[in-house]
């Protein structure tokens, strides 16, 4: 997959921009208006041309500009040349296929949808795996890279019929990121009743191994 694009959850309305395989920022969903490092893809499909169709927006700066043309070259999205001091980024179709136009506010046709399109925070840093890493992948189980050949791993699992298992780097992330993700979905999930978050935060402690830091101090 190639970045950066935009991406639908195949389950819910969930919609992010994807800057790379685990950085996005969330458009559409639960989670509107927040940037999420080691974002799982997987279960996603691209809807960039069809989220961006009929839309216009405001240009903030020149790196800005450039990184909304990256966004459409990227998806196939044909670009039509306009000076580079143009505030107004469009979307439409024109005869039959969807541009990307830089424009003067005045030029803004009637029936287009105003969006925004965020720039990747300065401080991301595309995730990097390397021998030995305990990942997890996207369904939580725990396993430790073994060898890289350009997109695909070989880990070994602790755990389950497969001791050996390839997968995408896409479809893992760093292990240590898995306790905030599950506690975050725990706050998200408002209609479990008391005694059912108790549970599952004890078995959340008892699974990481997390101790109060004097628990270890004796006499």
């Amino acid at each position: 997959m190639k970045y950066p694009t935009i991406l639908k959850s195949m389950y819910c309305t969930q919609t992010v921009i994807a800057y790379d395989s685990s950085n996005v920022y969330h458009l559409k969903g639960l989670f509107e208006g927040k940037y999420v490092k080691d974002y799982h893809i997987h279960d996603t499909r691209n809807v960039t041309r069809e989220f961006l169709d009929s839309t216009y927006g405001v240009v903030e700066s020149k790196e800005h500009a450039e990184f909304i043309i990256e966004l459409a070259k990227v998806n196939g999205i044909e670009v039509i040349k306009w000076p580079s001091d143009q505030k107004v980024f469009t979307f439409r179709e024109t005869y039959g296929e969807l541009t990307l136009n830089m424009v003067d506010s005045s030029y803004v046709e009637n029936g287009l949808k105003k969006i925004t399109i965020p720039m990747p925070p300065k401080h991301i840093v595309s995730k990097e795996f390397k021998v030995e890493d305990e990942v997890t992948s996207y369904d939580g189980s725990k396993m430790t890279i073994k060898a890289i050949c350009g997109d695909l791993a070989w880990c070994e699992c602790p755990t389950g019929s497969l001791r050996m298992l390839t997968v995408h780097l896409d479809n893992i992330k760093p292990y240590k990121t898995t306790l905030r993700e599950k506690v975050w979905d725990v706050i998200a999930n408002t209609e479990l009743k008391d005694s059912v978050i108790d549970s599952i935060v004890t078995d959340l402690l008892e699974e990481f191994d997390i101790k109060e830091k004097n628990d270890d101090i004796h006499g």
